[in-house]
């Protein structure tokens, strides 16, 4: 189907307003692309000529999407350089020549300039904040992997303690194994007829002598007192004459009691 011209006022859809806050130079650039997009002349694919074009029409023919048209008319964006030639170029040659488009190009390129200047003059204060940004970020980025380096270390040092108490556990367990026991804590041994035997006690017999005494003594067990032996029960007199086979004379009372 074959494009076509709006009903509305031709080129219409140039005329722009400017909102407050765009810089002077910009929207004399702005003005000049108005004015030289009303000499656009669309082809259509039929071959038919459109001498009114719609704005989405003069942004297809243009190469360029609707809303960037719109910026570059309201003086929000400055086309770059390759694509403010190209809108010039082709408006002079619909026109027949530059001098039907009402500007030359050498005016069109300072106007450009000039509102690159002010551009950049206007973002002097962005491009400082975003240098102070960027010189915080890199101090959070070094301070970030000191952080990770940091954490990284104290991790090894928890690694290297929980290995070290592991083996002092080892070494605990080996030397409560090989350590003797005593024989106040050892367990009564057990009988065939599943009874205890109370005199069984753990390590040597009790009565061993000198050596036994010092081993027992260096080995840390208690030693037992020595055993008392019974005193010898005192004979009468009269057990021991009959013991040795002699008989002891009567005695008789005094001669006073008898009287």
């Amino acid at each position: 189907m074959p494009a076509r011209s709006s009903s509305r006022r031709p080129f219409a859809w140039a005329e722009k307003t400017f909102d407050e806050n765009v810089p002077p130079d910009r929207r004399k650039l702005a003005a000049a692309l108005q004015e030289i997009c009303r000499h656009l002349t669309v082809t259509a694919e039929d071959g038919s000529v459109l001498a009114h074009p719609t704005q989405a029409q003069a942004a297809a023919y243009l190469h360029v999407s609707d809303t960037t048209l719109t910026r570059y008319l309201q003086g929000q964006r400055i086309p770059p350089g390759q694509t403010l030639s190209l809108i010039f170029d082709t408006a002079c040659r619909d026109a027949g020549s530059d001098q039907n488009v009402g500007i030359k190009w050498e005016e069109l390129r300072e106007l450009h300039a000039r509102a690159e200047q002010e551009r950049c003059g206007n973002c002097s204060r962005h491009r400082e904040a975003v240098r102070t940004a960027g010189q915080k970020l890199r101090a959070l980025q070094e301070a970030h992997g000191q952080l990770e380096r940091s954490m990284a270390e104290r991790e090894q040092e928890i690694r290297e303690l929980r290995q070290h108490v592991t083996a002092l556990k080892r070494e605990t367990q080996r030397i409560r194994a090989v350590q003797p026991t005593p024989v106040g804590e050892a367990e009564p041994a057990k009988v065939p007829g599943g009874g205890r035997c109370r005199n069984s006690v753990a390590g040597p017999p009790p009565g061993g002598g000198p050596a036994t005494e010092r081993k027992r003594d260096r080995g840390g067990f208690a030693r037992r007192p020595p055993r008392r032996r019974a005193a010898p029960q005192r004979l009468s007199r009269t057990a021991r004459s009959h013991s040795s086979g002699t008989q002891r004379r009567p005695t008789h009372p005094p001669k006073w009691l008898c009287s």
